[in-house]
């Protein structure tokens, strides 16, 4: 375990080089090494002449990929388990890191990685008018509704006046900063909001969609997502994000916008952080 370090900025090729063995499923990991994202924490497992394993670590979540083996290594090397609301990573990986970390009042919940090419994209033509990019202004509206989502979408009992619910709201914050977030607001409450989480040439991560509970099945969503990936359309091959397996109307959603399954994640979340899973 003592070859378990953390990356440094002469790392980038080399952690670009294992973000291209899955670049679809790595692809929080690319936008990192190729300087589009960043995240305090890089945590990774050298081989002779590459990398063999990495966890992404933003104090809130980490994303893990890499060799089975090598993860089990990394679990091993941080345990005791750091205070993470979610461990997330294609299932055998993040599976074989969380033996690692050893005991642990975590539960999982599976999960689809779905992705399409952009040419293969069904989007709603006529889009979302009034939808731009999030400014500070918006930003105590997004992270409350990003505690909500959370909140049903995993069980959980977060509050915005916990640490959790201040370090999501930071997330927040700096996602709109870099004019990653955008948002509609009806009647000047927040609507929709959705978040471009990571970009490469090769894929565009969408994550954090939210639409406001009395505007649900009013096709925002829909018109939402589309309006964002047409602007995304001449900068990126491939869409991908993910979504719960058993969460039937998003992933009905995302198929109708042409998304399919690419591979089964599991992200496995911390019953420290309060709730019980929710009955679908």
């Amino acid at each position: 375990m003592s070859g378990v370090r953390e990356a440094t900025a002469d790392d980038a090729d080399l952690l670009a080089a294992l973000a291209a063995r899955n670049p679809i499923a790595y692809n929080d990991l690319s936008s990192v090494a190729r300087g589009t994202a960043s995240v305090p924490h890089v945590h990774v497992v050298p081989g002779d002449r590459a990398l063999r394993a990495a966890a992404l670590d933003d104090g809130l979540s980490m994303a893990v990929m890499g060799e089975p083996a090598a993860l089990l290594t990394l679990g091993q090397h941080l345990s005791p388990a750091p205070g993470r609301i979610a461990i997330s990573g294609l299932s055998e990986e993040v599976d074989a890191f969380v033996v690692g970390l050893g005991a642990d009042a975590r539960r999982p919940r599976h999960e689809l990685l779905m992705a399409a090419r952009m040419e293969d994209l069904r989007l709603d033509a006529a889009g979302l008018p009034g939808m731009g990019i999030a400014t500070i202004e918006d930003h105590l509206d997004i992270a409350r509704a990003r505690i909500a989502a959370i909140n049903e979408e995993h069980g959980l009992a977060i509050s915005t006046h916990d640490a959790d619910g201040r370090r999501i709201a930071e997330a927040a914050r700096i996602a709109i900063d870099n004019h990653a977030v955008v948002c509609l607001r009806v009647a000047g409450s927040l609507a929709f909001t959705a978040q471009l989480a990571a970009r490469t040439s090769v894929a565009a991560g969408i994550s954090d969609v939210w639409v406001a509970p009395a505007r649900r099945r009013e096709g925002l969503a829909t018109r939402g997502l589309s309006q964002l990936l047409s602007w995304l359309a001449d900068t990126t091959s491939h869409v991908v994000l993910r979504v719960g397996r058993d969460n039937a109307p998003a992933v009905a959603l995302y198929e109708r916008l042409g998304l399919g399954t690419h591979a089964h994640c599991t992200t496995w979340l911390s019953d420290t952080h309060g709730g019980d899973a929710p009955h679908r």
